[in-house]
């Protein structure tokens, strides 16, 4: 049966639409085919999204967002390009989804920060395909992010000539090239976070602005924390694989012990970088970055509304540096050149900063996609960066226990990224003296908010694997241990996604750490190394004759080459 003009007619009766009509309905068919496209693709990283195409424009949406708020969904696609007005194409897209397969391979470039050999940031085009694949860049185009401004000489002498014989401004200068080598070397698995401590005016937030100038405008790079910690999150995928600076931190503090636990929670959340979660896969990518922070209340203070194992964890993460040098300058230990006091080096830092900004950084990314674009060169440029921080160690004799090892070997990365910039030419500045300096303020005199030295939860687990380190079995992808290996073993280490796992059987985990086997977990797990998906464990693959074993999976520290 078919319908015409409110009637029902016989299938094999003559058909009453006149050929025009027809053609009038195969063309409105072909529009509405045309107009707009909903195809599944996988990318890169294995996970599922949409690519919907209307009137020549693209965009890309995860299956997760079509889950959410419908008009959080509309302006994803708008502010990519394709604007969905009508009732009718919102549900055509709803229906087109749910029947799409994915089967096509695709490049999804969804937020800042290294993909490949290549450097994103915002305003910076892609090419279409890359590897024979097509890439979707969804990132905001917008270049106001990454603005340029003024002359690259200038900036470089000015910065020369204010941190030039400063501990701190040296310091900080070196830290900001650290977030574009952060995924060279991935055995340091934390992000670094830097805060800059003074309960008076000391130049902080200036000097945030200088170093804040070698990426970009200071105002639109600089974020306050005068925000909620899900406002901290949404801007994060514009500082992937670069520095997040966040000034006055007093703000977000209001004395309260709630604002004190989540202040240091989202410090936590920074240092371990936000886990993106893709709709249906068990597969995640951490968030690299390094943020620099000023406050008027050191985390010592701060952590002090936290349980100790919290408290002590997030220090060994954020570095205190004491921005005042108690010599009566603040952030100065000597007066720049040309300038009759420290308020007039202050006001003349945040001018050179508010002329002269976003040259460096590119500089520094260019000349490292030269080197990682060539076999070669990239390993003589890995091997570059582990032969500083090799004579960093060296030099400040360094200590061996757990905390200040992590400490050390965050600030001998810094230390690598300076000496690069110097390399380069991008910069030319005495980064020895200010990293051995760092290490006596964030090493050797740190001590928790207890007055001891500080501890992390990752310390007995590396006890565990010192006292059992002939009985742990390296599991490799697609092998499988027979019976006996499996009950003999003490554990497992795997290698996944370019992070080092300890798998434990819950009864060899609870003979080693008796009493303390839940508190060591629940430690574990509140400084997101814990790999667990029911309850505290999580079940794994591990012997022939089995579907799947329970395990106490731990993030563990590969040893720096």
């Amino acid at each position: 049966m078919k319908r015409h003009s409110n009637s029902w007619v016989n299938s094999s009766s003559k058909s009453h639409i006149s050929e025009p009509a027809k053609r009038t309905a195969a063309g409105m068919k072909r529009k509405k085919e045309l107009g707009l496209r909903v195809e599944g693709c996988t990318d890169q990283n294995g996970g599922e999204g949409y690519l919907i195409s209307k009137g020549g424009r693209r965009a890309f949406l995860r299956p997760g967002d079509l889950l959410g708020d419908s008009s959080v969904v509309w302006k994803k696609l708008y502010d990519q390009g394709v604007k969905l007005h009508s009732r009718r194409s919102k549900n055509e897209l709803l229906e087109k989804a749910e029947a799409a397969s994915f089967e096509r391979q695709v490049v999804v470039i969804d937020e800042t920060g290294w993909f490949g050999d290549v450097y994103k940031w915002p305003g910076r085009q892609f090419p279409k395909s890359m590897n024979g694949l097509t890439v979707l860049d969804t990132v905001d185009q917008d270049a106001s992010r990454w603005l340029q401004k003024g002359c690259a000489a200038k900036s470089k002498a000015g910065i020369e000539r204010f941190a030039g014989g400063q501990i701190v401004l040296t310091l900080l200068v070196a830290i900001a090239f650290v977030p574009y080598i952060l995924r060279l070397v991935p055995e340091v698995d934390d992000n670094l976070g830097i805060e800059l401590f003074s309960d008076t005016s000391a130049g902080k937030s200036t000097a945030l602005r200088l170093v804040a100038s070698i990426i970009s405008d200071p105002e639109v790079t600089v974020r306050h924390w005068d925000t909620t910690v899900s406002g901290i999150e949404t801007v994060l995928p514009y500082y992937v694989d670069g520095l997040l600076p966040l000034d006055e931190a007093n703000l977000f503090l209001d004395g309260s012990k709630e604002k004190d636990a989540l202040f240091v929670h989202t410090g936590f959340k920074l240092t371990a970088g936000t886990t993106k979660v893709r709709y249906g896969q068990e597969a995640h990518a951490r968030q690299r970055l390094v943020f620099l922070t000023t406050t008027n209340r050191a985390i010592a203070e701060v952590a002090k509304a936290v349980p100790r194992n919290i408290a002590d964890a997030v220090r060994v993460r954020i570095l205190t540096v004491p921005a005042d040098r108690g010599k009566g300058l603040g952030i100065f230990d000597c007066l720049p050149k040309g300038c009759k006091d420290s308020a007039a080096a202050i006001a003349q830092m945040a001018k050179l900063a508010a002329e002269h900004h976003g040259w460096l950084a590119r500089e520094f990314i260019e000349k490292l996609e030269y080197y990682l674009s060539d076999e070669t060169r990239r390993n003589r440029l890995l091997r570059r960066i582990r032969r500083y921080m090799k004579s960093y160690r060296r030099w400040v004799g360094a200590r061996s226990d757990g905390p200040s090892r992590r400490k050390t070997d965050k600030l001998a990365l810094g230390y690598a990224a300076g000496e690069l910039a110097n390399k380069f030419g991008i910069i030319e500045l005495d980064f020895k003296d200010a990293f051995i300096e760092a290490y006596r303020l964030c090493v050797e005199g740190d001590t928790g908010p207890s007055g001891i030295a500080v501890s992390e939860p990752l310390d007995p687990v590396e006890a565990y694997m010192h006292r059992h380190r002939d009985a742990l079995r390296k599991k490799k992808t697609g092998r499988y241990l027979n019976d006996r290996d499996f009950n003999e073993a003490a554990g497992f280490v795997i290698k996944r996604a370019g992070e080092t796992w300890l798998a434990v059987r819950p009864d060899k985990w609870r003979e080693h750490f008796g009493g303390q086997n839940h508190s060591t977990l629940k430690a574990l797990q509140a400084d997101g190394r814990l790999w667990g998906v029911d309850g505290l464990q999580r079940q794994m693959k591990l012997r022939e004759s089995r579907a799947k074993d329970r395990v106490y999976c731990v993030k563990i520290l590969a040893p720096l080459e």
